[in-house]
């Protein structure tokens, strides 16, 4: 048995930083605590942008919100923006339905029209406010 006595002397290093944290993180606050907070400062601002109503948003959580929770909730409100704004267009859609199929209505009737969607839209079962924590992380590969 031969023995090799020239083995260069290399190092080995190891990575011994933390892993980094979840690029999405489950908000410590409620989604119903969230969408409240939201509809309020679109409420107020409507032309608000998704980045100003987050910072709004955020402003009112616990702090530090960790840059995951941050990420999560500013999509979030991206996705109830667009939501917002797709539900706006079908509500004018269906109005101007009406106006189209009808003589011209009266503000009364407009006003019925629009708060029937929205009653509809309130009586819409709303998700538990304690439930199953969701793991964002469960299908991330380490």
């Amino acid at each position: 048995m031969e023995v090799q006595t020239d083995v260069p002397n290399r190092d080995v290093a190891v990575d011994a930083r933390p892993l980094p944290r979840p690029f999405l993180d489950v908000p410590r606050v409620t989604s119903a605590i969230l969408a409240g907070h939201t509809a309020r400062f679109m409420f107020l601002d409507p032309t608000a942008s998704p980045g100003t109503l987050t910072d709004q948003v955020v402003g009112t959580l616990p702090t530090p919100t960790p840059p995951g929770e941050r990420r999560s909730i500013e999509l979030a409100i991206r996705f109830a923006s667009e939501t917002m704004r797709e539900a706006a267009t079908i509500l004018l859609d269906h109005i101007a339905g009406y106006r189209g199929n009808l003589q011209p209505l009266d503000p009364t009737t407009i006003l019925r029209l629009i708060s029937e969607d929205f009653e509809a839209w309130r009586r819409r079962p709303s998700a538990p406010e304690e439930g199953p924590i969701i793991d964002l992380t469960s299908d991330l590969l380490l």
